[in-house]
């Protein structure tokens, strides 16, 4: 089938617009309008309404080890790494930097235990400053946590997690995000 397309040029780039023949699962005749900065695809919008953006800023990450006593630190060494898209996520400092303005979406899960006789919880840390928490006043409960929130970011805020709990069973800390828009 033929593929139509539009092009347009600015100083630095080429862009096309073109209406491609482009299958999924259970629709293989099916088209798609994609946007293209040169041979890069952007965006793309099939004839039933699902968009596919290749390049949204995303990353999903976990830990193989981390020290026994993790608490009362920002959470970092994610040597474990599913994607990182636009590496923004910083895997070292365990800091996402947000490349755009935009609402962004984060998940944090651990197994994690209150550190002696202390409560504790685990924080999203916004450029420095707690912004979304999960707490527990159980001493010494040891038991999985998770704490999620959409949180609006300026370009080059950063997000990272911060807790005050003693981190577990490595193969079950997982951090991750995603910008929604």
């Amino acid at each position: 089938m033929a593929t139509e397309s539009l092009r347009f040029k600015s100083t630095n780039h080429t862009w096309t617009i073109k209406a491609e023949d482009a299958g999924y699962t259970g629709y293989p005749n099916s088209g798609q309008l994609s946007f293209y900065n040169g041979a890069t695809k952007l965006w793309g919008l099939n004839e039933i309404g699902w968009v596919q953006n290749p390049n949204t800023p995303s990353f999903s990450v976990g830990m193989v080890s981390y020290p026994s006593n993790a608490n009362g630190s920002i959470v970092t060494n994610y040597n474990l790494i599913f994607h990182n898209i636009g590496g923004y996520l910083d895997t070292t400092a365990g800091r996402f930097t947000a490349p755009i303005d935009g609402r962004y979406f984060f998940s944090f899960h651990a197994f994690c235990q209150s550190g002696g006789n202390n409560s504790g919880g685990l924080y999203f840390r916004v450029n420095g400053s707690n912004t979304r928490r999960i707490y527990s006043s159980e001493v010494n409960a040891y038991r999985p946590w998770s704490i999620t929130s959409v949180i609006q970011l300026s370009v080059g805020d950063y997000v990272e997690v911060y807790t005050d709990l003693d981190l577990h069973d490595n193969d079950s800390n997982y951090f991750s995000g995603q910008l929604l828009g």
